[in-house]
This record gives structure tokens, C-alpha cells and sequence, in this order.
């Protein structure tokens, strides 16, 4: 029988002083549970990637913080937290989010990908109010294995380095949001909104700031991804920065090479106004942020096959992502 403690755990935190926050140090083995390593707070989200199992998935049943103050993450680059994240480089099975949130992350530069390398895939988590230095964002799948399944994933924060998201989607991404005031990009020559190869994605959008800190030649930036995309009902809300006065070569909405559009897309008109590949169905930022958006957005879900099962949109009220559409999982 599950004890109350983590009956607690698993019930709806909704108040900032609920959510329990690593000490700094504590890496927790998780144990099986139905199969599945039960990962309830960092300690054992740590312990689970670090392990490197390839074969058995992690299972997180709690909203839990790597640090308190995660609200304040837009002034970790130069106010850093007491506590870091670890780098990691594990080859793992997958994570199963179940809707929960993971807050607070703050990673410097030179470490790996955040949940470290998937073979399986990673579902239904929120990872906000991150700070991520250099380099892959939050995963690298297995570039061999078209199977990874990736989907339903919402990350706010700053993520520098060649891709927000992933250096790779083999095996496609749906319903993934990526959001920040800065989303990546110093000491790369590229920067993409979610991935960094040549991918197909469903139903997923990137709302930031894409910022070039090289200063050589030939450097590029995309909405949503750096190469050829097939988009299925994709969307972005970027703008483009440069920040060490280095040459831009091409800005463009959705993807850096071709895209190709089964299902509508859509992109900022004022945010992206002087992007130099423009793809997609223009939009206002007012447009983006409205109702009647989200609304196309789910009406697209409903009438077009090629989205069918694709989570929804909401008008996000509170936290991070007010104002915007959000994932509504």
C-alpha cells in the first residue's frame, strides 16, 4: 500500500511553499515501483539519470524544485543559486513525467544535457525556470533509434548553447513548447527554438529570444529548427538578437533550411518582422496571445488527420508562461 507521505506527494501542489527543494548535495537511488523507478523528489530524479539504466523507465509522481528562489532565474547569470545542477552524461531508458513539474534548475557551463541521453523518451513534464549554460539543452536522444518517443513537454528558461531542446529528434517531437526570455545561444554559430538536426515535428512552437554570440561567419538562426523540417501545426513567437556583433546569414521563422508544411503553421509578423526566410501563416503577437488563437490551434487539432491525438492549447493565466499558449496536459 503507498504510504500517506507519498499519497501527499502525489496530490496537486499548488502553492510555491508545498514543493519540496533539493538541499544541494543528496542523490537518492529510486526503487522499483509497478516496474518503474519512482522518482518523487531531486534526489531520486539525480539518482534515477545518473544510474544510466537503458532498459527501465523513471516514473516521477511529485512537482518538486532544485532550487527555491526558480522564479528568479532571468538573474542567475549573474546572481547564480546555492545550488547547481549536475552534469550529466548517462545514456537512460526514458522519463514518464505524468503532468508534473521539475523547477529550479541552474547548470553551468560545459555539462551535458539535462535528463542526459534518452534511448525511450521523455512525456508529459514541465521543466521551469532553468538556467542552462552551454551546449545541449535538455536531451539528446539516441540519434540510432527513430523510435525515442518525445512528446508533451513544456521547459521555460534560459538555454544557451547550439539547440534549446535537443541536439536531436530522430524519432519526431510532438507537443513540445519551449519558452524564455533568452531561449539559448552564446558561443554558438547557430541557434535553433527546439532542435539542432533536420527533424519532423507535431504540434510544437517556441516563444523567446534567439541570440548569436559567435562573431565569425555564416552564423544562422531558427525558429524551431536548424536544418529541414516537416511541421505538422507548428507555430513561433521569436525574436532575433546578435549579441557579439558577429555576421547573420539567414533568420528564419520555423526552420533554417526547407520547410515543409502538411498542416498550417503560423509565425509572429511584428516579433519576427525582419527574419529573412519567412515560413508559415503570419500572426501578430496580440494574434498569438488571444484566445481566438488557441482556439484555430485546437480547431486544426480537431479537423486535421494529421494532428489527431495532438494535446491542446490553453490561454495560460498564471506563472511563467501568462499570456501565452500553453500545452493543456
Amino acid at each position: 500500500m503507498m504510504s500517506r507521505r507519498r499519497m501527499m506527494m502525489m496530490s496537486a501542489l499548488s502553492k510555491k511553499e508545498d514543493i519540496p527543494v533539493w538541499d544541494g548535495t543528496t542523490v537518492t537511488t529510486p526503487k522499483i515501483v509497478d516496474g518503474m523507478y519512482e522518482i518523487y523528489d531531486a534526489a531520486t530524479w539525480l539518482g534515477y539519470i545518473q544510474m544510466g539504466d537503458q532498459y527501465i523507465w523513471g516514473n516521477v509522481t511529485a512537482d518538486f524544485a532544485f532550487n527555491a528562489n526558480w522564479e528568479d532565474w532571468e538573474s542567475w547569470g549573474t546572481t547564480p543559486p546555492s545550488n547547481v545542477y549536475p552534469s550529466m552524461d548517462k545514456i537512460i531508458c526514458g522519463i514518464h513525467g505524468n503532468g508534473h513539474s521539475v523547477y529550479g534548475i541552474y547548470q553551468k557551463s560545459g555539462s551535458g544535457p539535462i535528463v542526459g541521453y534518452l534511448i525511450s523518451g521523455l512525456d508529459k513534464i514541465r521543466i521551469l525556470g532553468v538556467y542552462k549554460q552551454e551546449r545541449c539543452g535538455i536531451s539528446v536522444c539516441d540519434t540510432s533509434n527513430s523510435t525515442t518517443v518525445v512528446k508533451d513537454i513544456v521547459c521555460a528558461g534560459y538555454f544557451s548553447g547550439y539547440s534549446s531542446f535537443a541536439e536531436s529528434l530522430l524519432g519526431g517531437g510532438k507537443n513540445i513548447l519551449m519558452f524564455g526570455d533568452f531561449m539559448y545561444g552564446l558561443d554558438s554559430s547557430f541557434c535553433s527554438g527546439i532542435v539542432n538536426k533536420s527533424s519532423t515535428l507535431y504540434n510544437c512552437a517556441a516563444v523567446g529570444s534567439l541570440i548569436i554570440g559567435w562573431t565569425g561567419d555564416g552564423n544562422f538562426e531558427a525558429g524551431l529548427v536548424n536544418g529541414n523540417a516537416t511541421l505538422y501545426g507548428c507555430w513561433s513567437s521569436v525574436d532575433f538578437k546578435n549579441a557579439d556583433g558577429g555576421y547573420i546569414s539567414g533568420r528564419s521563422t520555423l526552420a533554417s533550411g526547407s520547410a515543409t508544411m502538411p498542416s498550417e503553421c503560423y509565425y509572429d509578423s511584428v516579433r519576427s518582422a525582419d527574419a529573412t526566410q519567412k515560413q508559415g501563416t503570419p500572426k501578430t503577437t496580440a494574434e498569438i496571445k488571444s484566445q481566438a488563437f488557441v482556439d484555430t490551434l485546437n480547431a486544426n487539432i480537431d479537423s486535421d488527420a494529421n494532428l489527431s491525438g495532438c494535446t491542446k492549447w490553453k490561454l495560460q493565466t498564471k506563472g511563467m508562461l501568462a499570456g501565452w499558449p500553453d500545452l493543456d496536459f
